[in-house]
């Protein structure tokens, strides 16, 4: 049986995700990922691998998965604004884990889910930026489903994690 799993960039510590030279095969389920913290003494470094690690720094300023090969090299990159979230961006597509772009928001924006119907009445999400105004205006009526033409709206603060909203009304997100 052939696998299909991806290959991430493996590292601890270092100063730029790009600097990780050693790389690993991972388990069919697993997606590659990405941290930038900050160290005891001040200094921000990455780690890198094919699993979120189980003890997570209180100071992490960035973090992210993604499912392509060695894809891991480019979440978090430096420099970046502390203030700023990495977030997917593609539209028009009928699920918002088929994302691959991640671009980085202006400090007044979250990650942003839409879901909508389109003129050929086909369910399809924009995944994106959004000003923090518009999505607290969103969140008090965007998680709810309705039978409009905009069917969820949701923001989210971490970066990366705008491919995981708007989940479908059996309670089961998108894979």
């Amino acid at each position: 049986m052939i696998s299909c799993a991806v290959r991430c960039r493996v590292c601890s510590g270092v100063a730029s995700p790009q600097f990780c030279v050693q790389t690993m095969q991972c388990q069919p389920d697993e997606e590659c990922f990405t941290e930038r913290v900050v160290g005891d003494d001040g200094n921000i470094f990455f780690n890198s691998g094919s699993h979120m690690p189980s003890k997570r720094s209180s100071l992490q300023l960035c973090d992210g998965c993604c499912p392509d090969d060695l894809c891991n090299t480019y979440i978090c990159e430096w420099p970046a604004s502390y203030n700023r979230s990495e977030c997917y961006e593609c539209d028009g597509i009928k699920n918002p884990s088929e994302c691959r772009k991640k671009v980085l928001c202006e400090e007044d924006e979250l990650c942003y889910t839409g879901e909508y119907y389109s003129q050929n009445n086909e369910l399809l999400f924009r995944v994106g930026c959004e000003t923090k105004k518009r999505c607290e205006i969103l969140d008090n009526f965007g998680k709810k489903r309705a039978p409009e033409i905009q069917v969820c709206n949701e923001c989210c603060v971490k970066s990366g994690c705008n491919r995981h909203l708007c989940p479908r009304p059996n309670g089961s997100k998108h894979i």
